[in-house]
């Protein structure tokens, strides 16, 4: 098979993945400009740059203008080396690998570039594999910019050597092409079997398509079991690795055995089905959310007055809908969540005061609500002080986002769900009647909270309420719930970053039809829980305090049936496990 026909189709992605995160950035920074908000220094220098960027891409009348960084740097350090008569990886077409030559001209004063045909499947190999080894060591590549001055090889957009992660990003690209010289011999007998495995048709009569960090992680697999070059059934062994990394299991469920090649193969739960999270009642506590911080400026107890107030005829009301929908609401009374029985939701699931007597409160939600902010916060300190940041931080956030998820899970069962049904229709009643025009007039208000203001100050006992607090903790507990929920299977995971940083710093526009509250991003939880600890009036000293690690509470996945005389029994037996929660 030819290689040099080969699509490395990670490549490709990541290319496209790269300019289309240049376009949503300029896109950010353009409507700030149109909006006439002032752009900060590097904000200037960085559109400035994006647009140099995007505009050589556009206009480049050949394949090697990239805005991969990556990629960009990989090429920019091949030519460190000695050039002449070599070829040199200089762009790539929909991930198939395009290589160029420098050979002294007939004066010898200056150098000749040449497009190769057909490059050296040597060459290919090599570039492929450093290009897998440092995608796979999740290696960070500075950003790119437009050079004033092409290379010889004849690209103007160069990688960024000023930046903090180009000195980082050179010793691994030095270190991953050792490694690849290192395992060649080997490589160029596996890469033609991966692209076999990729050909479309099975002939070769298509571009076949393999991934280089499929290519990396085989042959890293097969140098640490010790095959070699001369292995007599090497495509087997190379099925086998594909097999391993991508969790498939020929054998079943009930014949796995220790393998001559594997040692010990311990079982992989990260594959196993789990079930402590639930997304749905996760994300119910968002109105469970809203709901209390409604009580806490008493907008419910506002619109009760509003009602009453109809019924005296003490509102001026024309003839619009709003008379009849304070009417239906009158009416309709004894069917809806009495506010003693929207406290016992409320403090069943979130844990906030009041209910029923007797209620059993969520009293762990506020300290673990607390606990993951907290490690949101510390963890964007890190990475923001830290000059070459580590992913391994964040493992300490994921677990707090695993109790906090955990915790509202489970207490998301039974009526638990149909009541947050009920209760969004009455918010949203509640913000349709406060804001609607005809009542704002009747209070000179400009909006729903001036006229919750105005009846708490004059006519309800407590007095006014700090009611951009709450409206502020409303959206926040929103976006953090529905972030945990749309996130459920990902918090599970033991392995990964839990935060794209990259989307904290720049985060990307929303698609059409989504919004925080329902589809947020990393930033938009970043920012929740950090106006969380804001408005809960949290100072940094506590900060560390609630950061600080802490064993989960003990609860199931589930509510378990079981009478309460056999929970008081078993709280009196403690520990009858292996002794790790004892003291």
């Amino acid at each position: 098979m030819a290689l040099h026909k080969i699509r490395f189709r990670d490549i490709a992605l990541r290319e496209e993945k790269e300019n289309r995160t240049l376009r949503n950035r300029k896109a950010q920074l353009d409507k700030k400009v149109a909006d006439n908000l002032p752009l900060s220094q590097t904000e200037r220098d960085e559109l400035d740059r994006i647009n140099k960027v995007l505009h050589t891409v556009q206009t480049c009348s050949n394949p090697s203008e990239l805005t991969d960084g990556l990629f960009v740097a990989q090429r920019y350090l091949s030519l460190d080396e000695d050039c002449d008569d070599k070829a040199i990886l200089v762009s790539h077409d929909d991930g198939q690998l395009v290589f160029y030559q420098l050979t002294p001209d007939s004066s010898a004063k200056s150098k000749k570039l040449s497009k190769v045909t057909a490059p050296k499947d040597d060459d290919i190999v090599l570039a492929a594999l450093t290009y897998g080894l440092m995608s796979i060591d999740a290696v960070q590549a500075p950003p790119v910019y437009v050079a004033s001055q092409p290379t010889v090889a004849g690209f103007s957009i160069l990688p960024d050597r000023s930046d903090s992660r180009w000195n980082a990003l050179s010793q691994a690209y030095y270190s991953a092409l050792g490694e690849a010289k290192g395992m060649e011999d080997l490589a160029r007998l596996v890469l033609p079997i991966l692209a076999e495995e990729g050909d479309s048709d099975g002939a070769g009569g298509k571009s076949p398509v393999v991934l280089t960090t499929d290519l990396a992680k085989v042959l890293r697999d097969m140098r640490r079991r010790g095959i070699t070059a001369d292995e007599i059934q090497l495509r087997r062994r190379v099925n086998e690795a594909l097999n391993r990394f991508q969790h498939i299991d020929e054998t079943g469920p009930y014949t796995r055995v220790i393998t001559r090649d594997n040692g010990i193969n311990p079982p992989d739960l990260e594959s196993v089905e789990r079930y402590n999270l639930m997304p749905d009642n996760i994300r119910l506590m968002g109105v469970m959310i809203v709901a209390a911080m409604f009580d806490e400026i008493r907008a419910l107890q506002s619109l009760d007055y509003i009602v009453e107030s109809s019924q005296r005829g003490d509102l001026v009301l024309g003839s619009s809908d709003v008379g009849q929908w304070l009417f239906n609401y009158w009416r309709d009374a004894p069917n809806r969540l009495s506010d003693l029985e929207r406290r016992t939701f409320c403090a069943q699931t979130i844990g906030v005061p009041g209910g029923e007597p007797g209620t059993r409160r969520n009293s762990d939600f506020q300290p673990l609500m607390m606990h993951m902010c907290s490690n949101i916060s510390k963890l964007i300190n890190m990475h923001r002080d830290a000059e070459n940041p580590s992913y391994i931080f964040q493992q300490r956030a994921r677990k707090s986002c695993r109790d906090l998820a955990a915790n509202l899970s489970l207490h998301g069962y039974g009526m638990a769900y149909y009541a947050a049904g009920e209760l969004q229709k009455q918010l949203n009643f509640v913000i349709d009647v406060l804001g609607h025009p005809e009542i704002k007039a009747n209070f000179a208000a400009r909006d729903m909270w001036q006229v919750v203001d105005q009846i708490n100050t004059l006519h309800l006992p407590g007095g006014p309420k700090n009611t951009l607090k709450y409206q502020t903790l409303a959206t926040c507990g929103t976006i953090i719930t529905a972030w945990l929920a749309n996130n459920a299977r990902h918090i599970m995971s033991s392995t990964g970053q839990l935060l794209d940083m990259g989307e904290v710093r720049n985060p990307s526009p929303y698609p059409p039809g989504q919004k925080a509250i329902t589809h947020p991003n990393d930033f938009d939880f970043v920012n929740a829980c950090e106006l969380w600890l804001s408005e809960s009036g949290i100072p940094d000293t506590r900060t560390q305090e609630y950061a600080a690690m802490r064993e989960a509470p003990e609860q199931t996945s589930r509510p378990i049936q079981m009478p309460s005389v056999v929970q008081d029994m078993l709280g009196d037996i403690g520990d009858l496990g292996v002794g790790l929660n004892r003291q």
